[in-house]
């Protein structure tokens, strides 16, 4: 059914190979990240707030006091309170081999996504593979069921008519030859299909 190949398309991604190498697509492409920055301008930033001065045991500092007799602590937070904002840009020295760095690390990009794009297609063949096999197999059971209920009725029908004497033995045995043959391949296709079903089910 359609829901059967949609569980086997979701379970492609969730391949071990194609797991795997997907892994080392990431890996990669982090490797190559890093690479890149050796040579990057670095920027930091830093922030900083709070009172000014050493003395913070009493509400109004004793320079303050002298200053005005009458400060409070409102004076200080108005005098003192502060905050400080710090860029810094750092470049690390030129280094000639970063770039052959970046040439290897994307090397090994690419061979891990190729990697990656040959595992996915050897899943989906793989999926494609199986489900042609299934959907033939259920189709021939189909088939072989009509066929072993028109042989059916042509057993019974030359039996009737060798008990009645109007037919030969050997139509009657031609008749089960080919009920038997119609039930053989009825067994066959089912097995077919239940393998199919059997493996698709492993696969998810």
């Amino acid at each position: 059914t359609a829901d059967d190949s949609l569980a086997l398309a979701e379970a492609l991604a969730r391949a071990p190979e194609v797991s795997t190498a997907s892994a080392e697509v990431a890996k990669s492409r982090v490797a190559l990240a890093e690479a890149r920055a050796k040579n990057a301008w670095h920027v930091d930033l830093a922030a900083d707030a709070g009172l000014w001065g050493a003395d913070l045991t009493k509400w109004v500092p004793d320079d303050l006091r002298q200053e005005d007799p009458g400060a409070t602590f409102g004076d200080r937070l108005q005098r003192d309170l502060g905050a400080s904002i710090s860029l810094q840009f750092k470049k690390p020295l030129f280094d000639a081999t970063t770039g052959f760095a970046v040439q290897a690390e994307q090397a090994r990009l690419r061979a891990a996504e190729l990697r990656q794009s040959a595992a996915l297609a050897d899943r989906r063949r793989e999926m494609l593979d199986l489900l042609t096999r299934w959907r033939t197999a259920a189709a021939r059971a189909d088939l072989a069921r009509v066929s072993l209920g028109r042989a059916s009725d042509n057993l019974t029908r030359m039996r009737s008519l060798y008990a009645g004497g109007a037919s030969s033995l050997l139509e009657l045995l031609d008749a089960l030859q080919q009920w038997d043959d119609a039930r053989d391949r009825l067994a066959d296709a089912r097995s077919d299909a239940r393998l199919a079903h059997w493996e698709g089910e492993i696969r998810r």
